[in-house]
């Protein structure tokens, strides 16, 4: 029996209203979110930066800074976090729900999704630099022409000529969900799985990495936009090294310092989850203020021209190994979940001149 036309408008105009109402409670919830984690990370850095509480006529001018430039004085929060850090006000700051909920969905609209899974990288990416071995997509595996692979022949192919694999799951990121496996814990880790995911071969880094930490690969995050007719541009780098024994670069178990040129200068101290301060790697002694990362420049170069290959992708962060040959490898890529918060503290304004706050609205 079909439904009368006031009927049918009636609940359409219902559904509409529904829509709007979990809309409206998303926006609320994420709001309070960041809110809780702006001021957790405000606290860390007042507690274990041994910071003064923020100077009001600087947190004034954040807060009139949110209001009039992003459009909501609900942006001040992480404002306040990157100035307390920093000890000034600089504009062009992006705060990290700023980014998410303004700068990411009018960048990409409802299409931001497809490029970020990790078993489709070589699909958009012509180049030997990302060290995948073989996928598992929806419970199947493949080699990297997506044929099809028995669990056997994958664990032949994953340790011809290696004694360890990374195995990565789809969807997590921060070093969540990544396993370094060797021949005798394969089987158990993989029929584990529940999500797809990629085995990587490991990447042997560069001696100058294990002086700084030997235990584990270091990475680099580099930052990368393709917001105009510029093509791509280096925005920012990070230096991301692990510590006290951790075998992968995890959150909370890695130190970050600022990169601050092309040439891989390293400035300042470093910091962990928490925001402690380190002037030297703990394990090593190694100090970090004025480390020069060697081929750190081939490395941007690599992921710029990585970049010019999806240009449907304007912002992207990647994670970067350099082997003992100097080459560099992408072990990761992310277009959305870049650090942003970590690298606008650090070193922000890192998107300054990219026309970003044409977003500008309520969070």
């Amino acid at each position: 029996m079909s439904l009368s036309k006031p009927i049918r408008r009636a609940l359409e105009f219902q559904q509409r209203g529904l829509r709007f109402v979990e809309k409206r409670l998303e926006a609320v919830l994420n709001r309070e979110w960041h809110q809780r984690q702006a001021e957790k990370s405000y606290g860390q850095i007042r507690e274990n930066q041994g910071k003064p509480e923020l100077d009001p006529a600087l947190a004034r001018k954040v807060d009139a800074y949110a209001r009039e430039v992003l459009g909501s004085v609900h942006f001040a929060p992480w404002l306040r976090v990157i100035a307390l850090y920093q000890g000034r006000f600089a504009e062009g700051w992006m705060p990290q729900n700023f980014f998410f909920r303004r700068v990411i969905p009018g960048l990409l609209g409802e299409e931001r999704d497809i490029t970020r899974k990790r078993t489709s990288s070589l699909r958009y990416f012509d180049t030997d630099a990302i060290p995948d071995l073989a996928y598992r997509i929806n419970g199947r595996w493949y080699d990297l022409d997506y044929r099809p692979l028995e669990l056997e022949e994958v664990r032949e192919l994953a340790f011809d000529g290696r004694d360890e694999v990374y195995v990565k799951e789809e969807g997590a990121y921060q070093g969540r969900a990544v396993r370094r496996v060797g021949p005798r814990g394969f089987h158990g880790t993989v029929e584990g799985l529940t999500t797809d995911a990629v085995i990587q071969r490991p990447v042997v880094q560069h001696p100058w990495f294990d002086a700084l930490y030997p235990d584990a690969t270091i990475t680099m995050r580099i930052t990368t936009t393709f917001t105009d007719e510029r093509g791509p541009q280096y925005r920012h780098g990070l230096l991301r090294t692990p510590f006290g024994g951790a075998r992968i670069v995890k959150v909370g178990t890695n130190l970050l310092a600022a990169i601050t040129d092309m040439d891989g200068r390293v400035a300042g101290d470093g910091v962990d989850g928490k925001w402690h301060p380190y002037d030297r790697h703990p394990d090593t002694g190694t100090v970090l203020d004025g480390l020069k990362i060697p081929h750190y420049r081939q490395a941007v170069e690599t992921c710029l021209g990585l970049h010019a290959q999806v240009p449907h992708d304007p912002v992207i962060g990647w994670d970067v190994g350099i082997t003992a040959s100097g080459r560099p490898e992408i072990m990761e890529w992310n277009t959305g979940t870049i650090g942003i918060s970590i690298i606008e503290t650090l070193a922000g304004p890192t998107f300054r001149g990219c026309g970003f706050e044409r977003f500008a609205g309520p969070p």
